[in-house]
């Protein structure tokens, strides 16, 4: 899992940036003021969700990662905090709920070789509509915060 650990610069970067590119500018957004050169990285909004895009490459394979930060794990009954994950996690399809230093993200990734512009497309749509769903049950059912 990525969320912004720097790694290697995918091999086909230029191409898919392209893609992600022009993706954000049917959204009627400027990709260039998203775009984070260092992590290779576009940070957007959706409703009241923060998400990511993220391009990278680990041990010589190219990945796109779209991560979305639903909320801070909360301090009281973890266990029916962690149970709810579970079920979110086996109700979606292509996306996982994932925690990295106590905020729970949920992600969709792939490797990049054979994807096309409708595959990045529906990658993105399903992690940023699908957290912005989770992030009001979450914030709702758990008092969690951002």
């Amino acid at each position: 899992m990525s969320l912004f650990n720097k790694k290697e610069e995918p091999k086909n970067f230029d191409h898919y940036k392209e893609m992600i590119d022009e993706i954000i500018k049917e959204w009627n957004l400027d990709p260039n003021q998203l775009y984070n050169p260092e992590y290779k990285s576009w940070s957007l909004s959706q409703g009241s969700t923060d998400f990511w895009i993220t391009l990278f490459n680990l041990d010589n394979v190219d990945f796109i990662e779209c991560a979305a930060s639903i909320c801070k794990m909360p301090e009281d009954n973890l266990l029916p905090f962690y149970r709810r994950l579970l079920e979110l996690n086996d109700y979606y399809i292509g996306v996982k709920l994932s925690i990295k230093e106590n905020q729970v993200w949920l992600l969709g990734q792939r490797e990049c070789e054979g994807m096309d512009k409708g595959e990045a497309k529906r990658l993105i749509d399903n992690v940023r509509l699908i957290a912005d769903d989770i992030v009001d049950v979450i914030m709702e059912e758990f008092s969690a915060s951002k």
